[in-house]
């Protein structure tokens, strides 16, 4: 393999550091005697820079394969031959992309897609591998668990960043360099996004993943990309032919690729403490407001000098400078400024709010490109992948399948089991129906555990286990796994009531791990009178953890963690594994703990009450003061939507979980004592915030009231006259938009499929109980009848009343209603307030989440 001798030498000596941190699982390193020529540089490779989880949790094998499956096709590809070594090793051989659970996949994939892709040139072999990604899975949100490749596949679906992984892993199976491409939080509306880029002839080239495009360098994101302040890709290793790095460590670098989609400038940052000495070695975040809160892109630790640079987008910033117990903060106008000057200082409470503006970049106009006969060939391949996906899902349960088996379980109990299980028979029935059609192509797995002979006893307990979990625990959990969590918790199930048994000593989820099976060989881990004084006192496990798992924090990857059992084996790992350690242990141990939301602290429960543990960064945690928030404005507060609630440690502000109900005149919260940030937020329609930024300290026993204002600065939009477009209706029959609108209501032209719309769609559902209650009209126009079977739209108009389908006609461009509103992002969907006088008041295209709370505050006015 070409590298030089330097470049060999750092490998080497950063795999003995890991195999030395890694020395009690010797077991990890034994395969590489089994490998042969260059099986083991790259073994070693993989070794030295992967995160800390995937040392514990997997095994030698499984990385000799993927190593096997990437030097094999090397040899067999042409195009992979060339390739420079860094690329081949840090694109096409790692087999990990981002977060996701590790499985292999690359032998599976090859199988499929070569054949497919080897009479093609580089490009259309992509564009290829999309339309299989296509065929496999399209967008839905989901949680931030990222699943494994072939979960998405057994799902048929994925959020972007989950499409991107089953991409790039199906681009690295037939050798195409390709990675992972992230926004990690928009600055012109709220959430994020993930798309593709492979390597060939090269250079760099982007496409949406499982979104099929009739050539490379193109995408529904490349408007929304224009106006990105930060966007990265990384890859898990020093060794990089980039120029622009973002930040890196000894394993991972982080790729500043802004550049390549938007207009970007370079700016310093140069922080002092308050001597006015320069503050070397301090944390700079660079943030935007995302979500009703800051959210950091991405920082830089300061030099000598107390200097930070980062080339970014030509928006405004917020820059966030700290230590551990000071910091500083100022608003940057990338578009006029190069350059700030923080102080740090302490924590000072505010009497009044600090008022914030924060301005996007424009970005670009995107037109419409011109129509050149390869949109229908695309459109009609689309099409058939569709269909392949679907002939897939029709294996799914469905209502009727559900019924059918359900009625065949209950048949194969015993009379007496059959009595047995009479009591609400018809709710488990629907209970069982739900997680049946929830397990998607994981089906088989659910059925076998619910079928398995030595569990037949706790039926009602199998249920209330497949319950405790999230529905993409449905998609990929194991029958073997549901059984070790099932028996593990059976000799504990009359000890507690059934809402502190179920959710915090039955159920193995505590945070966004994989699950995997734990509890049989974690009692078998500990001697009996270990788990008496666990049981008796688990503040002792906490001793236990700490003292056997060392924290390594920079070894480990974004939220992956380490299982309990493979932590200990390791001895080593990060302070999330440890409480999620903790936690499965005592569950295991049939004690009820869990990590709760709001602090991330560990708790159990014992006489009756949740006690929480005190780590070394938690003493004293169970202190407590009250934080009421007040308004006497008809504004209905949100959480992470218009307000949020940060609290200080370590000289940074961490958002509080506190996502519940809406509430219009008061809320009350129970927190800890300390110093606290209040934001709230107003978002324009051209993605421009609003905010106020309320700081206060919190006392024990205290009781704090504080009114919250929103800024709002609504900018008033013309009204335009719409164009009496025609339509087809459902019978293909002809209509007219005039003859649609019989008041004020919501007209939407959606791109069905497509994640910008799916957005839309997801977003009215989640106003449904606002759109009942105002009864608003919402007239949907498609772009063909076949649309009408989408997924998602069915969903839309299941939820949602006053819906009326139409089919827009070839010729109808709508460049008439982007221009009159002045929408730059010229996409789909596009939707707009109307009347019945065919006036248009307001309207707003393409990617932007938070459009339907804009869309129906202007229904209101």
């Amino acid at each position: 393999m070409l590298m030089t001798k330097e470049e060999r030498n750092r490998i080497e000596k950063d795999f003995e550091k890991i195999r030395q941190l890694a020395r009690s699982k010797e077991d990890l390193f034994q395969i590489l005697s089994d490998c042969k020529g260059e099986e083991e540089i790259c073994m070693k490779f993989l070794y030295a820079y992967m995160p800390l989880s995937d040392l514990a949790n997997y095994n030698g094998e499984l990385f000799l394969r993927f190593v096997r499956h990437a030097l094999g096709i090397r040899e067999r590809l042409y195009w992979v031959k060339t390739l420079d070594t860094f690329v081949f090793l840090n694109y096409v051989l790692q087999y990990r992309i981002n977060n996701e659970d590790i499985e292999f996949y690359s032998e599976s994939f090859f199988h499929e897609i070569y054949p497919r892709i080897k009479e093609k040139s580089l490009e259309k072999a992509v564009l290829e591998v999309n339309y299989w990604c296509y065929e496999k899975a399209t967008y839905q949100s989901s949680d931030i668990r990222t699943l494994s490749p072939l979960s998405v596949i057994r799902n048929t679906y994925g959020r972007c960043g989950e499409e991107s992984v089953l991409a790039v892993a199906a681009l690295r199976s037939v050798g195409i360099p390709a990675r992972q491409c992230y926004v990690p939080r928009w600055a012109h509306c709220d959430d994020n996004h993930a798309w593709v880029e492979v390597y060939i002839e090269g250079e760099w080239k982007y496409l949406g993943a499982c979104e099929p495009e009739d050539r490379l360098n193109k995408g529904w994101f490349v408007q929304p990309a224009s106006r990105a302040m930060f966007i990265h890709s990384r890859i898990f290793s020093p060794f990089t032919m980039e120029k622009t790095i973002g930040s890196c460590n000894e394993r991972l670098t982080e790729l500043n690729i802004t550049s390549r989609y938007a207009k970007t400038k370079e700016i310093k940052v140069q922080v002092f403490n308050r001597d006015g000495s320069y503050a070397n070695g301090v944390e700079v975040r660079f943030e935007v407001v995302n979500f009703a809160a800051f959210y950091p892109l991405t920082s830089v630790t300061t030099d000598e000098l107390g200097c930070a640079f980062l080339e970014t987008g030509l928006g405004d910033l917020c820059i966030y400078a700290h230590n551990e117990s000071e910091y500083g903060f100022c608003k940057i106008d990338v578009r006029l400024e190069d350059e700030v000057k923080i102080t740090l200082g302490s924590f000072r409470e505010e009497v009044r709010p600090f008022e914030l503006t924060m301005k996007p970049p424009m970005g670009r106009v995107t037109e419409n490109p011109p129509f050149t006969g390869q949109e229908t060939v695309q459109s009609i391949r689309t099409g058939k992948a569709g269909i392949i996906r679907k002939a897939y899902e029709d294996t799914f349960f469905n209502q009727e399948k559900a019924k059918v088996y359900i009625e065949d379980y209950d048949n194969s109990y015993s009379q007496k089991q059959k009595e047995a299980l009479a009591k609400n028979s018809i709710a488990k029935q629907a209970r069982l129906k739900q997680i049946l059609i929830h397990s998607r192509g994981n089906h088989e797995q659910i059925t076998a555990f619910l079928e398995e002979e030595e569990t037949r006893i706790y039926t009602g307990y199998k249920l209330a286990l497949l319950e405790s979990l999230s529905r993409k625990d449905l998609t990929d959990v194991k029958a073997e796994e549901l059984k070790d969590f099932l028996l593990g918790a059976m000799p504990y199930k009359n000890n507690f009531k059934k809402d502190v048994f179920i959710p915090y000593v039955l159920c193995p989820r505590v945070s966004y791990e994989k699950l995997t099976a734990h509890r049989k060989k974690l009692m078998e881990r500990f001697s009996k009178e270990e788990k008496e004084e666990f049981r008796s006192n688990p503040n002792k496990l906490f001793d236990y953890i700490r003292d056997k798992i060392g924290t390594f924090e920079e070894l480990e990857y974004a939220s992956l963690s380490a299982s309990a059992d493979n932590a200990l084996t390791l001895a080593a790992g990060s302070n999330l594994t440890k409480k999620i350690a903790f936690v499965t242990i005592l569950r295991t141990l049939g004690i009820p703990a869990r990590m709760e939301s709001l602090y991330l602290s560990v708790e159990y429960f014992k006489d009756n009450l949740w006690h929480s543990v005190n780590t070394e960064k938690e003493q004293e945690p169970n202190k407590k003061a009250n934080l009421t928030l007040e308004s006497n404005s008809e504004v209905t507060f949100l959480y992470y939507k218009n307000y949020s609630i940060a609290r200080m440690e370590d000289g940074v502000f961490r958002d509080l979980e506190l996502a519940g109900n809406p509430w219009e005149k008061q809320i009350t919260y129970e927190l800890r004592p300390g110093n606290y940030r209040v934001m709230t937020v107003n978002r324009e329609s051209d993605g421009s915030v609003d905010a106020l930024l309320y700081s206060l300290v919190l006392r024990e026993g205290e009781n704090k009231s504080l009114a919250l204002l929103i800024n709002e600065k609504r900018k008033a939009q013309n009204r335009i006259a719409l164009k009496n477009r025609k339509l087809y209706m459902e019978t293909e029959e002809l209509t007219y938009l005039s003859k649609e609108l019989k008041q004020k209501s919501l007209v939407i032209w959606l791109d069905l499929g497509r994640e910008p719309t799916e957005h839309l769609l997801n977003e009215l559902m989640d106003a449904k109980e606002l759109i009942h209650k105002r009864k608003v009209e919402i007239l949907a126009i498609l772009n063909k009848q076949a649309d009408r079977s989408n997924i998602t739209f069915q969903k839309a108009l299941s939820i949602l009343p006053f819906v009326k389908t139409r089919i827009k006609t070839e010729s109808d461009s709508l460049e008439d209603i982007y221009e009159a509103f002045g929408i730059a992002d010229k996409q789909l969907p596009l939707a707009i307030v109307a009347d019945e006088n065919l006036s248009g008041i307001f309207g707003m295209a393409g990617y932007h989440v938070g459009i339907g709370e804009l869309l129906l505050s202007h229904m209101k006015e």
